[in-house]
């Protein structure tokens, strides 16, 4: 993993231990995976150069702004400030490793050829947990 995702994931951690937050701030960039996935186009506005810092700023407002925590909306513009949100991907990839591991959270994938409901994963999630005594997370991969 690149070194500068690291070091930033390993600070917005730390910042959310010190806040008392982990909780919140792991969802939070659960979203904002969530959207890097379905825009690959997010990256590329973000890191584009000719656009100006506070267009950014206003559009990460607007899209996140009562979405998630204003510590996490912070994080997001300071990656845009110092021209670091071409590392969003693995930065968060990053803080959600480290908030699993704190947590005790494993993650796993499921592989369905059959479109599986909310309740037919928890149920899934619910068994593993219990016979490998830890938290299972689980995502369907069709």
């Amino acid at each position: 993993m690149d070194k500068i995702a690291e070091r930033y994931a390993q600070s917005f951690f730390d910042l959310a231990l010190e806040n008392k937050s982990l909780d919140a701030y792991t969802q939070d960039m659960k979203l904002v995976e969530t959207v890097l996935e379905s825009d690959p186009a997010f990256v590329a506005f973000f890191s584009h150069v000719l656009i100006a810092d506070e267009v950014k700023y206003k559009l990460l407002d607007e899209s996140f702004g009562s979405s998630i925590d204003h510590m996490t909306l912070n994080f997001l513009k300071l990656l845009v400030k110092k021209r670091r949100i071409r590392y969003i991907k693995p930065i968060v990839k990053a803080f959600i490793v480290l908030s699993n591991k704190e947590l005790g959270i494993e993650e796993g994938l499921i592989f369905s050829p059959y479109e599986l409901n909310e309740h037919q994963v928890k149920d899934i999630e619910k068994a593993i947990s219990k016979k490998e005594k830890k938290v299972i997370t689980l995502r369907v991969i069709k």
